[in-house]
């Protein structure tokens, strides 16, 4: 640091240090005061100040290069926080030591964030890439049959569009996206949209469907809507009991004047109560993931994330061997959150 430099920062000390030297010699002056006599008692004033600036400069000036020299031996400038001194008798350098600290310490945090981000998001990728081989093969075994199965290429054709549809909305969490349109919407009409899609999974696996709803109008995004309740009722035919002799999903809608519950329910296998309070944690897959069909465990993590930009509220009951049972809140006279 120049000594013009540290001067600078000193504008304010130094004018009021001229204005006071000049207000004294006119004082003394005043008391008739000789020239010598004056300038040995302004010696005497200021030579502590002069003694004081010298040392001050020479502490920050030698702080300062030690920060430098710092910066200039390491390749990873951000870790300048790690190599300053702790515990200075200087107040300012410990505040400033402090702040650089604070600095590399936020932004080891945000990269370590980040790496664990891409990591998640290639181990995702590799369990995606695997799961859609799957149907990806079957389709291709069913082209060489002679005997072509449609029913089974449009299933396999289906899960190919659900796990394209989940790796966007998957690469849509991790970026800030600003694509949703929020309006009122016909809760009915949504519901209705996704069942069609399922028409097929739903026969071919012996579903029986049960619709029990009165229309509600609620404000969301489509879009989004539609895809919490795709991974729901994609869960329900992945986890269905085949020993049962009939298989049943249930949807329902109840609205009251404080929200709409959309009320999904299958009579599959159920979830364990251990499970329960994990199911929406990120590639967190449960005992049924491990023994049915390969899971990423991103689905309802996905489900909740989504909701909660909605601001609406997704709730899990379930009983081992009997039912699991999704409620889809909305809230009413309350802002969207995204």
């Amino acid at each position: 640091m120049k000594l013009i430099d540290y001067l600078k920062g000193k504008v304010y000390l130094v004018t009021f240090e001229i204005f006071s030297l000049i207000l004294l010699t006119i004082i003394f002056h005043k008391f008739h005061l000789n020239n010598m006599d004056i300038l040995v008692v302004l010696i005497i004033i200021y030579t502590p100040i002069l003694i004081y600036t010298v040392i001050d400069y020479y502490r920050k000036n030698k702080y300062f290069k030690f920060i430098n020299e710092c910066l200039n031996n390491i390749d990873k400038k951000y870790l300048i926080g790690e190599l300053t001194i702790k515990n200075s008798i200087i107040a300012e350098e410990n505040i400033i030591n402090e702040i650089l600290f604070q600095m590399t310490s936020n932004y080891n945090e945000n990269i370590a964030k980040l790496k664990q981000d891409q990591k998640e998001y290639y181990d995702y990728i590799n369990l995606w890439v695997h799961e859609i081989k799957l149907p990806v093969a079957s389709m291709r075994l069913l082209l060489e049959n002679k005997n072509f199965d449609q029913a089974k290429f449009s299933k396999n054709l289906t899960k190919i569009e659900q796990l394209i549809e989940q790796s966007l909305f998957y690469a849509k969490l991790t970026t800030v996206n600003k694509d949703y349109h929020i309006k009122e919407q016909s809760l009915l009409k949504i519901v209705k949209g996704v069942v069609a899609n399922f028409a097929t999974d739903l026969i071919g696996k012996g579903f029986a469907l049960k619709i029990t709803a009165n229309d509600s109008e609620v404000k969301t995004d489509k879009m989004w809507l539609s895809f919490i309740i795709t991974q729901i009722i994609a869960n329900s035919l992945k986890y269905y009991d085949a020993n049962k002799e009939q298989n049943l999903l249930e949807i329902n809608i109840l609205e009251n004047e404080a929200k709409v519950d959309l009320i999904i329910k299958d009579n599959g296998i159920g979830i364990l109560e251990s499970d329960l309070n994990n199911v929406f944690i990120k590639g967190y897959v449960g005992s049924n993931g491990r023994k049915t069909e390969q899971s990423t465990g991103i689905g309802l993590y996905m489900c909740h994330v989504l909701a909660e930009r909605l601001g609406i509220l997704l709730k899990i009951d379930s009983k081992v061997n009997s039912y699991t049972e999704v409620t889809i809140t909305f809230p009413k006279h309350k802002t969207t959150i995204v």
